[in-house]
Formats: C-alpha cells, structure tokens, sequence
C-alpha cells in the first residue's frame, strides 16, 4: 500500500541520513526510483529504504513522500538519535550534518547529472 507522508511523520535515524547525505556529496546518488519504503510503528512510519532518495527529496525542497508501506516486525530502539525535519530551514535541517555550503555542492552536482 502507498501513502503520501509529511516529513515530521518518518522515524529517520540520524546515522543512516548522514551516511547517505555523505555519499550524495561524493556523487553517489540513488540508484534506484520510486517510493520510500516504510513499516508503521506507532503511527509513525520508520524509513527502512530510500535514504538517498530522501536526501534527494529534501534538497528539492520537498517535505511531504510518497512511501510505500511494507509489513515487518521491526523494533525501533528508543535511544537511537533520529532525524527531525525542520521546515523553517533551507534544507528541511539537513544543515546539522554538514556546512550549508557543502549542502549547496551537493544541489549543484544533482543538477548535472
């Protein structure tokens, strides 16, 4: 099943977003189209696939995700830092993981390829 999510509805763990913020500054960008995949928890919804395309999504100033819903029994470990998208910033608050100007690189080689 899909559904259309708000940014503020993912449960995005910190350390996958900025590997994969890591990877788009090295020019390694999704290789695949499509929905994220999530599994509802909670009524939150955790992102288990699409971390560059997330990335890719954000830096496009999007804020709301066609994701796709899988079945799984998955344990969200409470302690684990995770993402809050912040609206009012440039980058929906990708800025606490890299400099504003190594963001805009970032922008800057999506358009290229």
């Amino acid at each position: 099943m899909s559904i259309c999510l708000m940014a503020r509805d993912l449960i995005i763990p910190k350390y996958l977003l900025y590997w994969a913020l890591c990877d788009c500054s090295q020019g390694e960008f999704s290789k695949t189209i499509g929905p994220l995949v999530v599994v509802q928890k909670n009524g939150k919804y955790l992102l288990v696939d699409g971390y560059h395309r997330l990335i890719e999504l954000m830096l496009t100033w999007k804020s709301e995700f066609l994701c796709e819903i899988q079945e799984c029994d998955v344990e969200v470990n409470a302690s684990e830092e995770v993402f809050k998208h912040e609206s009012d910033k440039e980058y929906g608050g990708l800025e606490i993981f890299m400099d504003k100007n190594c963001i805009d690189d970032i922008v800057c080689q999506m358009r290229k390829n």
